[in-house]
């Protein structure tokens, strides 16, 4: 429930800054959450990785978060065959390095080849236990080649970019904190939870998260008497208190 409230809480901070005309961009992004019930049987499990950028891009880089014990372990990142051949692995031994608490894996290119909609490539997991766990991809940097061919320009996007609960299909829950969240099979967060050994998850860095996240809970904007919500209009100090007090009674 407190990740709950507090996801709604930063939900309508940021509608009010919407609302008085600050920028969208200081709002944090809101990570598509997914459910994976992996069968007691299961010793791996897969989860595919697609990104949207509108850009051309040459490399990506991310860091994957693993919390809830030592049953969940990345053991290995493989590039897509959507990226072609020319495409390398980071880091070169099994694509996965460990540091500072965080799994580090990506792929680079020498050109910009990539854009749009496309599987970046599968990550395998094993469980060897019953414990569920939290799979957080917290970082992911995106980078593209200058004109001079050399210079490599991009910037560190830190955030949830989508978390995954994992748990056991004979009854350990892969959705612990009871928030309704579950994903879908081969497309990307949203839907009933799965049961079964692998999940696909999107990255859509074009989309506003917000958007969605708020139209589930719409009624802490009543708007005015006369039925309209004027959302291209100023709002006062009493408007966003009303919001915000409507809010913290849920």
């Amino acid at each position: 429930m407190i990740k709950i409230v507090n996801g709604i809480l930063r939900a309508a901070l940021c509608a009010a800054f919407a609302l008085v005309g600050l920028t969208a961009a200081a709002c944090p992004a809101f990570a598509a959450t997914s459910s994976l019930n992996v069968p007691a049987d299961a010793k791996e499990f897969t989860v595919e990785i697609r990104v949207n950028e509108d850009a051309p891009f040459a490399s990506a880089e991310f860091g994957l978060d693993i919390d809830g014990g030592a049953d969940v372990k990345l053991l290995k990142y493989e590039k897509s065959a959507e990226l072609g051949a020319s495409v390398s692995e980071m880091p070169d031994e099994g694509g996965v390095r460990y540091a500072n608490g965080m799994y580090l894996f990506g792929f680079a290119s020498v050109l910009n080849n990539y854009s749009g909609s496309m599987n970046v490539g599968t990550l395998t997991f094993s469980y060897e236990g019953d414990a569920p766990s939290t799979l957080t991809l917290s970082r992911m940097k995106i980078a593209r080649l200058a004109e001079d061919g050399e210079t490599v320009e991009g910037d560190l996007r830190e955030g949830e970019h989508f978390v995954i609960n994992v748990g056991r299909a004979d009854g350990t829950t892969a959705d612990p904190d009871n928030t309704g969240n579950s994903g879908s099979p081969g497309g990307g967060a949203g839907g009933g939870a799965v049961t079964g050994t692998s999940l696909t998850v999107d990255i859509d860095e074009g989309a506003t998260p917000l958007a969605g996240f708020l139209i589930d809970r719409i009624a802490y904007i009543n708007g005015y008497p006369d039925g309209s919500v004027r959302p291209d209009g100023g709002v006062t100090r009493a408007e966003v208190a009303s919001m915000l007090f409507r809010l913290l009674s849920y």
